[in-house]
């Protein structure tokens, strides 16, 4: 995940190193000089030549699986501002020690932070297009890290760009079906922020797996909206099979009838998962009859 959510940066001028682990390294931005002379806007354009080879993947994958498999959806996947720029800002990911210089600089230069906010929105927006228009039918955008801000912080500083994102997708490609995703933190376990994710204007919101799915589609029951969701990740890496089986089917069932409902994991998959389980887990969703 981390590597196609970083994609972009290197159009944007930003070098990172990414280890086999995941553990990813940035020089940080910190200073408005630094955001001036290391970030840049980037149109749709510039996304086509300086990541041509993603348009490549998507355009080819298109056309085969038309001819292989035509009910089969390619799905383009971007990050959301606030999550992006605290990889730039802490240099790593932030979750470790909770994100101490995003905190700093909220508290003593958050018009940088909006300035950078901004200008990702801007690049974002332009790099989820040009993954439409090179094959891809769905947009996930993840703002994984944004559960980790306390309401206030997040009513600032993640919620209207995200929103942002979102619309300027819209105004552009009106059908294309967008899925919202936030990682469970500290504020949004349990489900605290789906309303607010489902008022961005999003089809679709990923449900972790921090709640029962059926909770969050009663807590969302008002809203026109479609569920993904919410396989504990952990059960698909230790298994037993049975149980991976039998928690799958009992999310199935609770999905049943419901339109716009896709099976999916509450969080990513651990990379010691075994391939027999990612297996049993797939073949489980497909054997199903709704």
């Amino acid at each position: 995940m981390f590597s196609d959510i970083l994609t972009p940066l290197p159009a944007m001028g930003i070098d990172f190193d990414i280890s086999e682990g995941g553990k990813i390294r940035i020089d940080p931005i910190r200073t408005r000089e630094q955001f001036q002379e290391r970030l840049h806007r980037i149109s749709k354009e510039e996304f086509r030549r300086k990541c041509s080879f993603v348009g490549s993947v998507l355009k080819e994958l298109r056309e085969e699986l038309a001819k292989s498999s035509p009910d089969t959806t390619v799905i383009g996947f971007v990050g959301l501002p606030f999550t992006l720029v605290s990889y730039l800002v802490e240099g790593k990911t932030g979750v470790s020690d909770e994100f101490p210089s995003i905190r700093k600089l909220i508290k003593e230069s958050p018009g940088i932070l909006h300035e950078m906010l901004s200008l990702l929105t801007d690049n974002i927006v332009n790099y989820a297009c040009y993954q439409i228009e090179s094959g891809a039918q769905v947009i996930q955008v993840f703002d994984s890290w944004a559960g980790h801000m306390c309401d206030e912080d997040y009513e600032a500083f993640c919620e209207p760009y995200q929103r942002r994102v979102i619309q300027c997708i819209k105004q552009q490609f009106d059908e294309t079906p967008v899925i919202i995703y936030m990682a469970p933190g500290p504020y949004s376990a349990g489900g605290r922020r789906l309303i607010m994710l489902a008022e961005t204007g999003v089809d679709i919101v990923s449900v972790d797996h921090t709640i029962d799915i059926a909770s969050g589609m009663d807590m969302l029951a008002n809203h026109n909206i479609g569920f993904q969701g919410n396989l504990d990740p952990q059960i698909l890496r230790d298994g037993p099979l049975e149980k991976i089986q039998s928690e799958t089917l009992a999310i199935l069932e609770k999905m049943k009838g419901r339109k716009r409902c896709i099976l999916n994991l509450g969080h990513g998959i651990l990379p010691d998962t075994p391939e027999a389980h990612a297996e049993c887990f797939v073949e489980t969703v497909k054997s199903f009859k709704s």
